[in-house]
């Protein structure tokens, strides 16, 4: 309305001014000139009288003269909204803000497209909806602020400028002035809105909202909670009841609008990791995939499409890095039952050394983030192992024979005498898996050190019996009354009788992974393996077993005789077997289940030389290096094969001391990515050696499937949990752009006021100025 007009062009309103201001005055003039002056007989006594009250005349004239140029200009200001949105001259009149606070779920939940449109195109429609409340009102402010974005703290002492930069860097609109730009600056932000790929609940983004709420003066805040309003997040969830309930207090009005309709079904991939700890070039190794219903019904027939890229181990630069494709067989699951996971595993195969990817994927359901799942595993040469054999050297003969039989399972084992445990560094057996010790008499104070802080970062640990061994240092040095790394005391060598008559297994296992290929069989290859001889803990230790200590097979069956133990070091795991590992004691080597319990044992030991944590989309990933050997700076690689997704960048390494300190070594450095690291997928870093080689190192970030459970809340249960917020609820289909701002008065109507009391006052000086002869009544 007076758009041509009432522009923000200082021209055209001073023009307008001069000549609404000039106007009165000529109209008075010109009334002034048209009198016309006549003597008549009592002139003389009209002009004394005139002169005597000439100056209040002139002052009438002049206020009224005054009174309509403000009228007028009052008008003008009124008709074109002169400072309604200027917050200084409104706080200074008595009007208040109207401010309108957008909280998005931009969680990865958002993306359900169970129906026609999207949730989170839903929010979209909601955001200009709410947008569209501001439009013909007066000193209207907006801001949008996502759940992914609102983790920050606000002082509720700091000023208005401080906050406003703090917001400026996590809301995608801080309090913006509603003006004839806004549509366009809107228009351009909903247009690049995406859903995150992250699993974030509203707390985050209550507390923001409540804090700066409370530390604006003089507004009026509507809260707008635009979410899914999953279960996970909102039911039974008390902080979330409170900080509703908290914001409800410092807004003038809270509105709850839910963009999805109905529960849905979903069905995520949960977990893709390495089955086995064995990781060697050349050598299959086993992978897991487990797929987990959210839904409420029954799936079937799911399809897991599996494929890797293998990666060269050359050291190329970071713009070369391409790896070769290959798709395998498709992995079958036949269903799963509501709240169930299902597990399948399928075997991988690479022929270079590095850090390669596997890849799992589903078929498209309504949320498509959590039916794919990338995991790195780091392949080696050959996976070394340390055997630390007697003085005779041939113990570790039956032991290679066992665990690498004709070359096959890459593992490589490196023979040594006892006194090499003394003089190499840690850093230096940490290059290895496993160590084993076969019927090694004792050790020096420095080698057990070292083997102790060997286990504690990781290493596995292996500890056959003999007759070599000195169970007083064993129970002295190693085992420690339950603080060394040996699972129990040991307190004679014992002969085991021969049985005459009832014929019994020697070996008798449990449910342990080291039996599993033959635990629970019918005449087994086991029951044929004879022990001679063991070294027993003292009788009853098995009633006092500690927590931690696990027996995983025992002769004859008896708890008195255990066979096999192991417990859990720091990180690392030992192993105990109270048997010689060649045939001296026992005829087990000889035997066809040998090698393959031998084998499951060296897997079981490796595992705690591999990180078995997870890394999920915004979790900080840390790439620590040797600052000696490398430069400072990084450069990295964000998913995906397309140029122009794929983002490359570099960052500079910190060193500091509290660095060095966790890295164990002089010149540590390290790099965070925290921010950069927004969506799900493979993450390369590239390091740069002083000799301008490079080595990758790869991050695989997968989103966090608790956000998967697409069950929501209904409207009832909404207005229930959170009555005492007294929030208005409504879904998105019925919210509404029209609505009653009951603000405090505005300075529109300010100036509407102040008009019309200037146009009475104007009436009656007019009326004042005026000349009103009085009637004379006729004689009769």
């Amino acid at each position: 309305m007076l758009q041509n007009i009432l522009t923000t062009s200082p021209a055209v309103w001073f023009g307008l001014a001069a000549g609404l201001f000039l106007l009165p005055i000529l109209i008075h003039l010109i009334n002034m000139m048209r009198h016309r002056r006549v003597k008549w007989a009592a002139m003389e006594f009209l002009l004394k009288s005139h002169k005597k009250h000439r100056n209040w005349v002139w002052l009438k004239q002049l206020l009224l003269l005054l009174s309509r140029i403000a009228a007028m200009l009052l008008a003008l200001f009124t008709l074109g909204q002169i400072g309604c949105n200027n917050d200084t001259l409104s706080r200074f009149l008595g009007a208040k803000t109207t401010h309108h606070y957008v909280l998005l779920d931009d969680s990865f939940s958002m993306e359900d497209q169970s129906s026609q449109t999207a949730a989170f195109d839903r929010a979209r429609e909601v955001l200009a909806l709410v947008a569209a409340r501001t439009r013909n009102k007066q000193n209207q402010r907006f801001t949008l602020l996502r759940f992914s974005r609102a983790d920050i703290k606000v002082d509720p002492n700091a000023t208005a400028e401080q906050q406003s930069e703090l917001l400026s860097v996590v809301a995608d609109i801080n309090g913006r002035l509603v003006d004839s730009e806004f549509d366009n600056l809107l228009e351009d932000v909903r247009s690049k809105l995406e859903c995150s790929q992250l699993s974030v609940g509203p707390i985050a983004a209550l507390k923001t909202a409540e804090q700066l709420i409370a530390s604006r003066e003089n507004e009026n805040a509507w809260v707008y909670v635009v979410s899914d309003f999953r279960n996970k997040d909102w039911d039974n969830q008390p902080e979330a009841q409170q900080q509703l309930e908290a914001l409800s207090k410092e807004a003038k009005a809270l509105e709850l609008i839910q963009c999805v309709n109905d529960d849905v079904d979903n069905l995520a991939i949960t977990d893709l990791s390495a089955d086995g700890n064995v990781r060697v070039a050349g050598v299959p190794l086993m992978m897991t995939v487990s797929v987990k219903n959210f839904g409420a019904k029954t799936a079937a027939k799911i399809q897991v499409d599996v494929s890797t890229v293998a990666y060269e181990s050359i050291t190329s630069r970071p713009a070369d890095s391409t790896g070769k494709s290959e798709e395998l067989p498709t992995v079958f699951i036949e269903e799963i039952k509501p709240g169930e996971t299902e597990t399948r595993s399928f075997p991988v195969f690479f022929t270079e050394t590095g850090p390669q990817v596997i890849t799992a994927k589903l078929e498209k359901d309504p949320v498509v983030s959590d039916n794919v799942a990338w995991s790195i595993v780091e392949f080696q040469p050959s996976a070394r192992v340390l055997v630390i054999d007697n003085e005779t050297q041939q113990n570790a003969k039956f032991l290679n024979r066992s665990i690498n039989p004709g070359g096959l399972t890459g593992i490589a084992p490196e023979i040594q005498a006892k006194d090499y445990l003394r003089d190499t560094s840690l850093d230096t057996l940490t290059q290895f898996d496993v160590i084993y010790l076969l019927d090694v008499d004792r050790l020096d104070e420095t080698a057990v050190k070292n083997l102790e802080s060997f286990v504690t970062a990781g290493g596995g640990l292996a500890v056959f019996m003999g007759p070599y061994c000195n169970l007083s240092f064993y129970n002295d040095q190693l085992h420690r009354d339950g603080q060394g790394l040996l699972p129990m005391p040991l307190e004679k060598t014992l002969q085991i009788p021969e049985l005459l008559e009832e014929r019994v297994a020697d070996i008798v296992p449990e449910n342990h992974p080291f039996f599993a290929p033959v635990f629970g069989m019918k005449n087994s290859p086991l029951d044929l393996v004879q022990v001679k001889e063991i070294v027993r803990p003292p009788l009853g230790w098995t009633a006092k077993k500690p927590d931690g200590v696990e027996v995983a097979a025992t002769v004859r069956g008896d708890k008195n005789w255990p066979l096999i133990a192991t417990k859990n070091f720091g990180n690392g795991k030992v192993v105990l077997v109270t048997t010689t590992v060649g045939p001296l004691w026992n005829n087990w080597p000889r035997n066809g289940t040998f090698p393959p319990t031998m084998l499951i044992m060296e897997d079981w030991l490796a595992a705690g030389a591999y990180s078995k944590s997870k890394q999920s989309v915004g979790q900080t990933v840390k790439v620590d290096f040797d600052g000696e050997s490398f430069q400072p700076r990084v450069t990295f690689t964000t998913p995906g094969n397309d140029p122009d997704t794929r983002l490359v960048f570099n960052k500079d390494a910190r060193s500091d001391a509290a660095t060095e300190k966790m890295l164990a070594s002089l010149g540590g450095a390290s790099v965070d990515l925290q921010s950069e690291v927004s969506r799900p997928g493979v993450y390369e870093a590239w390091l740069t050696s002083d000799g301008n080689t490079f080595e990758s190192r790869r991050y695989a970030l997968n989103v966090d499937t608790n956000e998967s459970k697409l069950d929501i809340m209904t409207r009832q249960k909404i207005s229930k949990q959170f009555e005492a917020s007294k929030a208005k609820i409504s879904r998105w289909d019925q919210f509404s752009s029209d609505v009653q701002q009951n603000a405090a008065s505005s300075l529109s109507k300010f100036l509407l006021i102040v008009l019309i009391l200037i146009l009475l006052v104007e009436q009656i000086l007019a009326y004042s100025c005026s000349y009103h002869p009085k009637r004379q009544t006729a004689r009769a």
